[in-house]
């Protein structure tokens, strides 16, 4: 208990309920934050099998349309997750720390192993590892463009080419 006031809780009958209440409070605000840690981990634990799902959802989708079998079908995806992210100069720590948070469990070592080919890893570490370079390239700004001009005003942006006239 705190108080800004010395001696605040001097006084005997204060003193026996404070000596009463602090174990029972202590312990409800115990189960308090129990419970809510419990919720966090059943939420992100939903999420991650979600995110396992569509991972999975979507390997089947390229395995089919690349007309791949089950054994190629590893070594085209880690080619393809190597290229999507040398194009996107994505850092090795980057999409550790990503796939990390992914209740990915491998080292950020054996991440950069898997990545230049010299070691496999499990079907869904893979799949964390290509989930963690397509969000980190998903949140990549848009690539600059070049401007069109207008009636030899200022450059625009943001316009269509089929707008040109139409700009102030």
């Amino acid at each position: 208990m705190y108080s800004p006031a010395a001696h605040a809780f001097d006084d005997p009958v204060v003193v026996f309920l404070i000596q009463r209440l602090a174990a029972p409070a202590a312990v409800l605000l115990g189960n308090v934050r129990d419970r809510e840690a419990a919720q966090r981990l059943n939420s992100d634990l939903a999420e991650a099998l979600a995110n396992r799902d569509m991972i999975s959802r979507a390997q089947r989708v390229l395995i089919e349309r690349m007309n791949l079998s089950a054994e190629e079908s590893p070594a085209v995806l880690l080619t393809a997750a190597r290229e999507a992210m040398d194009a996107s100069a994505l850092a090795l720590h980057s999409v550790w720390l990503r796939y990390f948070s992914f209740t990915g469990t491998a080292g950020e070592f054996e991440i950069d192993a898997y990545l230049n080919g010299s070691m496999d890893l499990p079907t869904h570490e893979r799949d964390l590892v290509a989930h963690a370079v397509n969000e980190l390239i998903d949140e990549l700004p848009p690539r600059l463009m070049a401007p069109y001009s207008t009636n030899g005003t200022s450059a625009q942006y943001d316009l269509d080419p089929s707008q040109e006239d139409t700009a102030p």
